[in-house]
């Protein structure tokens, strides 16, 4: 590995964006040069942002992804199955991406815990309490 390289490496482990209405892409550098290591991600309160960018599943490590508030997210990449290490995923207060991960699970199905606005679905299937505590 050369010296370029080396620098481009990061080595994160969380990555948090909050209310950065304007963002329209996430820093690609940053989170790419994290690839093997990054282990959280929180989007949050970013309407601008329409689009997550292919490279995202190049995130080897990635075990939590929290998507909030992010009204201009319609849909997630088709091949969000590659995030073999993902585990979490919640999507909270994203009405229209909520809804299209409802109607097609098939690219998030291997997550363990899958947390769609507004219900809570796991792997297990297993449906929240009326009062709100899961068992």
């Amino acid at each position: 590995m050369d010296l370029q390289e080396e620098d481009r490496r990061m080595n994160l482990k969380v990555f948090m964006i909050y209310e950065l209405q304007e963002t329209v892409d996430l820093p690609q550098l940053i989170l790419q040069g994290s690839a093997n290591t990054l282990e959280y991600m929180r989007i949050d309160s970013c309407s601008s942002l329409t689009t997550l960018p292919p490279w995202l599943t190049d995130l080897t490590s990635l075990r939590k992804l929290e998507i909030v508030s992010c009204s201009g997210l319609s849909s997630l990449s088709p091949e969000m199955e590659k995030l073999k290490a993902l585990k979490d995923l919640k999507i909270h207060i994203s009405p229209t991406l909520s809804e299209s991960c409802k109607l097609d699970r098939s690219n998030i199905d291997h997550g363990q815990n899958i947390h769609l606005d507004p219900e809570i679905v796991s792997s297990s299937r297993s449906v929240p309490s009326p009062s709100g505590d899961n068992e």
